[in-house]
């Protein structure tokens, strides 16, 4: 219910020491990030009150507050939850202790040749597949008080435009895990996806509405193997360690070009 956001978002506010300017919800291989925060002020999902619980392993439990680059940040790493209204609980938190920016990143399945394991995938467009079965992370008894539903374009051209000098492009689409691609993905190439993933989409169609700035991107953790016929196999580990190769990649390219901004606002 609305008021159990209110009560997260006062509990935090009578907790932390800065308030935060840009969350960043941290996909697989992205958890590492926190470690990068001076200042840090950790909260285990088990402290907080009335927080939802992870249930995949390989990712860490915490909600990090920290500065990075002299901005106050906010790092959720990621629970691995397929219940919408847990996924997207902390979107509506953030929005409510006053933060304007969402930052999601993910970890996806490259469904074509031009996406290589080890890039960095702006996320242009996403296909919710999901919504199609009728999960939608907007249903709720919270009605309108978190803002208008309409989900046209919610990324952020201007941040987009930084990193398109830089980055690849693609559109994601979402299946519910926990668990890896198969064959069937062929029918996600059709329908235009350029990666596949377990996440994000929620986050994103929850962040809009309440008027955040959305800015949103994957990192190509492996390869879908399309034929049911072929011995590649892809299994967890294997992903969690080709996200964490490519977080230090994109970490190489933010300390090289010398400026002061987030890592995402600095893609060269």
């Amino acid at each position: 219910a609305y008021e159990d956001y209110w009560n997260m978002a006062e509990w935090l506010l009578c907790c932390i020491k800065y308030q935060p300017q840009e969350p960043v919800i941290c996909g697989s291989g992205f958890g590492g990030l926190a470690d990068k925060l001076t200042q840090p002020q950790v909260f285990d999902y088990s402290e907080i009150p009335s927080f939802p619980q992870s249930t995949a392993p390989g990712h860490a439990v915490r909600l990090v507050f920290g500065i990075l680059n002299g901005r106050v940040c906010v790092l959720m790493q990621v629970p691995c939850q397929y219940l919408l209204w847990k996924v997207t609980f902390l979107v509506r938190v953030f929005q409510l202790i006053g933060v304007d920016t969402l930052v999601v990143t993910n970890a996806a399945g490259g469904l074509r040749p031009r996406v290589e394991v080890g890039d960095i995938m702006l996320i242009c467009d996403h296909i919710n597949l999901t919504g199609f079965c009728g999960q939608n992370p907007l249903t709720g008894p919270h009605g309108e008080r978190f803002g208008v539903f309409a989900l046209c374009d919610p990324r952020d051209q201007t941040m987009r435009q930084k990193a398109l000098s830089a980055w690849k492009e693609g559109t994601c689409v979402m299946l519910t895990g926990p668990n890896f691609e198969t064959a069937g993905c062929r029918l996600l190439q059709k329908w235009g996806a350029d990666a596949v993933g377990m996440s994000t989409v929620p986050e994103v169609t929850a962040a809009q509405p309440c008027g955040l700035r959305v800015f949103s991107f994957s990192l190509i953790t492996n390869k879908v193997v399309m034929d049911h016929k072929s011995l590649e196999k892809t299994n967890h580990r294997e992903a969690l360690e080709a996200g964490k190769q490519a977080a230090q990649k994109l970490d190489a390219c933010h300390h090289s070009c010398h400026q002061h901004s987030p890592p995402w606002q600095c893609p060269l």
